[in-house]
């Protein structure tokens, strides 16, 4: 394990009207929201250099995405060296896969997933790792 992983550092907000929410946020907490690509936008809540990467240490930015089943609430997103051991970990520890790894990797994404913790929490996870 990195010394970066297992820390929250993303998160994911869904949304049925992608300008309205970009708007609400802008203006109430004056985030950058640029197209990100399909039908995405950042949520920059920190500055960063033009490939959207952070420039403070322990600042998190994140996106929003088209409100769609299990990706139907606000989502934290952890970081993990890899995604499918970590989520036999959840099946194991009484949590249930609620989005099962999906790999974005040939788009230059991570590979990431949508889980349940034991109290109906919904939680992501990703890796740009194996």
């Amino acid at each position: 394990m990195t010394d970066q992983t297992s820390r929250v550092s993303f998160f994911e907000l869904p949304t049925d009207d992608m300008e309205r929410a970009s708007k609400f946020y802008a203006e109430v907490f004056k985030w950058e929201t640029p197209e990100q690509g399909g039908s995405n936008r950042w949520a920059y809540t920190a500055p960063t250099d033009k490939q959207g990467n952070l420039l403070e240490t322990g600042a998190i930015n994140g996106d929003f995405r088209p409100r769609d089943k299990g990706l139907d609430r606000p989502l934290i997103m952890i970081l993990v060296d890899d995604v499918d051991h970590q989520l036999k970990k959840v099946e194991r520890a009484g949590g249930k896969v609620i989005y099962p790894a999906q790999d974005e990797r040939q788009f230059g994404g991570p590979v990431w997933a949508v889980f349940s913790d034991t109290e109906g929490n919904h939680m992501g996870m990703y890796s740009f790792g194996p």
